[in-house]
């Protein structure tokens, strides 16, 4: 479970931040930004209890963040198992 966002963040980035989505900070913070930009690039974000968000737009200069988890509830194939060699 997360729980808990930052209440005094700090810095010039803490700082901007508190102007665009005010002074308590989500427990799950995302920037906005998909790489590659392609129509099925996308975050999924599940089950994380009562855990606030927001996505603060870094990618379109901040004009539109949003605190609307629900274009994030989604899921993706799982990864590839990765195997370790032993030494």
């Amino acid at each position: 479970m997360i729980t808990g966002g930052g209440n005094a963040p700090g810095g010039r980035i803490g700082h901007d931040l508190q102007s665009v989505l005010g002074k308590t900070m989500p427990a799950i913070l995302y920037d906005g930004v998909l790489r590659p930009k392609s129509a099925d690039a996308k975050i999924c974000i599940q089950n994380n209890g009562e855990a606030t968000f927001a996505n603060y737009d870094a990618a379109n200069g901040f004009k539109h963040p949003s605190r609307d988890l629900k274009p994030h509830d989604c899921s993706l194939p799982p990864l590839p198992a990765v195997a370790l060699n032993s030494m």
